[in-house]
């Protein structure tokens, strides 16, 4: 299993409420049609711990995390090749300020092999 993971910050603009609307209702639908992933996981972080004081910090530096799951490497490539039109850059840019994306394969046993 092969995961990419991505960090996404929301524009200052648009409210946590109507960005969360956005991602779930809107843009989750079309993602899970367009890469064809196994599973898609989000998170919405709240709150987090601010590691040099030991306090709650509010707010995040991120608005949400956006975790795709696939079989093998060759299905994330594929899936992140997708042909990125005028009007879903446009959508997003609406939205999204900054994405970090990062991949990796799910290690399991004391080989820390792939699984």
């Amino acid at each position: 299993m092969h995961a990419v993971t991505v960090l996404i910050k929301k524009l200052d603009t648009v409210s946590t409420r109507d960005f969360r609307d956005w991602w779930v209702n809107h843009h989750v639908p079309y993602s899970l049609k367009l890469l064809n992933v196994d599973r898609y996981l989000i998170l919405q972080p709240d709150d987090y711990i601010d590691r040099a004081t030991g306090n709650w910090s509010t707010p995040v530096p991120f608005d949400g995390i956006a975790v795709f799951y696939f079989d093998d490497a060759d299905a994330i490539t594929k899936a992140m090749s997708y042909p990125k039109t005028p009007e879903h850059r446009a959508e997003v840019d609406a939205w999204i300020e900054t994405t970090v994306v990062m991949s990796g394969a799910a290690l399991t046993g004391e080989t820390g092999s792939q699984q």
